[in-house]
Order: structure tokens, then sequence, then C-alpha cells
């Protein structure tokens, strides 16, 4: 998928997002578009796009030599950043950051919303052995020396005082988070029961109209799981430009008014 494709495609499902919250299908496309239009975080992921470069980090996104739209990006890390700046969580929760894409975006919401406070969990450098994948489903493009950079280095040190980043497993980590959590992005170990038990220690702490976002939800039924036992209505997204238009992205709004809809199964 093209830059202009993944741009029309994002556009399309930031549309659906709003309608899932109720806000209409154009509510949250001005968040979009500042988004956009934020040259000084495309230039900032630039710069430490170069700093993994020297590092050996030179497939995917790492390859382009001067990224020059946040379409690049992929869906997930636009959801992130328009969901922060709409609806301005206090706590975010994070699970799985490698090198930190989705916290950069996080971080640059809660920074232009002058509130709030992302936690994040990742194992460290030293916790994965060098040749091995966090993610080991995917081909190439996540193919590094693990130790090479330490977990979150995308994030620029002007957005690192709003970033709790705590070191070692999600299962560990968790229970000691502030809570209760208004926006949760699960990134971590995808496996059904590493995710089923993740959720089951987030879902109780989840604020009662809070936010719960699950990346590559095809990777096994958890999540879906998860939405029954809830009684959830979730919402399915693509990855515009990732993965074509593979679904991978699953969101969980607490507070929507269907869930309570008995006649939903």
């Amino acid at each position: 998928m093209d830059i202009e494709q993944s741009n029309w495609a994002n556009r399309s499902s930031i549309a659906d997002v709003g309608e899932y919250f109720g806000l209409g299908a154009d509510a949250l496309v001005p968040l979009y578009e500042e988004l956009l239009a934020d040259t000084e975080l495309v230039d900032m992921a630039n710069e430490q796009f170069a700093v993994g470069r020297l590092k050996g980090f030179t497939r995917g996104i790492f390859g382009k030599p001067d990224v020059d739209s946040v379409d690049w990006f992929g869906f997930e890390r636009i959801l992130m950043y328009v969901l922060v700046r709409h609806f301005r969580p206090e706590s975010v929760w994070e699970t799985g950051v490698y090198y930190g894409g989705n916290s950069l975006f996080i971080l640059r919401a809660l920074q232009k919303n002058r509130s709030g406070k992302l936690i994040s969990a990742e194992l460290p450098a030293t916790a994965v052995p060098s040749g091995t994948k966090r993610h080991p489903w995917v081909l190439d493009s996540e193919d590094y020396d693990t130790t090479a950079l330490e977990p979150g280095f995308l994030v620029p040190p002007v957005l690192r005082e709003l970033w709790d980043l705590r070191l070692g497993s999600s299962l560990d980590l968790i229970p000691d988070f502030p809570g209760p959590c208004d926006l949760y992005l699960h990134d971590s170990d995808h496996s059904m029961e590493f995710l089923r038990q993740e959720l089951s220690l987030v879902g109780p702490r989840m604020a009662d109209d809070g936010i719960v976002v699950v990346d590559d939800i095809d990777w096994s039924n958890a999540f879906f799981e998860f939405a029954v036992q809830q009684r959830l209505r979730p919402l399915l997204l693509t990855d515009n430009g990732k993965d074509e238009l593979r679904v991978r992205t699953g969101v969980a709004w607490m507070g929507n008014p269907l869930n309570r809809d008995e006649s939903f199964t």
C-alpha cells in the first residue's frame, strides 16, 4: 500500500472510530489533521531513526532515509494519538514498547494535552537474547540485535518527563501500576495465554469509561474472549499501510452504552 492509499484508509478508519464512540464520523478527523501537520514530531522521529541506523537498525521504517509523514507509521500509532488527544486520559498504560513507536505518539499527545502520564512495561534489552525477535511472528523487519539499544530509544528526551518506563514482565509490573487506567494498550506477548493473563490483570482496574486497545488481535483469540466475557462490543481496525488491510487492532470501550444491550451475543 502506498502512502496516498494509507492516508485514505487512515481517514476512513478515523471516521469509524468516531462512529464507534458515538461522536460522529467527522468528529476526530481534525485531530488526525493536526497530527499530519506536526512536522516537529516527524523531525524528532527522524533524528531517533538516525540513531537506530547507526546501531544497525536498517529494516522496515528504519530503512527510509527521511520519513515525511506520520502515515508511514501504521494506523495504530495514529489511533493512540487521536484517542489521547480527544479523551484526555490521566492514566495511560502500555505493555510492550520495543523501539517506542506507540510510546512516541502517546507522549506527544499527552504533551499537547498538558496533562496525563504514560506508564509502560517492557522487557530490558538484556532479557531478549541477541539475534531473536521480540515479535517472533513478523518477518525480518524486526530482526535486530535487540541489545544494541535500550527499549524506547525512539522517544526523545523532551518527551520523557511524561513517561514512566518500567523494565520487566508486564504480568509482574501491572499490579503495581497506579490506577484506575483510562486507556490501555497491549503490544507485548500476543500469545493466547499471556494476553489472557494480562487482560485478567488490567480488566478489573479499568476506569468505568476506560478504553482497551489490543494490537495483533489475529495472533490469538484472547481479545475476543475478553470482549465476550466482559460483554463489550469491540471495534476491529486494519493497520493501514503496514500489512495492507489486515485486521490487527481491537478496541473495546468499557463505557459503551451498547454493552448493556441484552440482545447482543
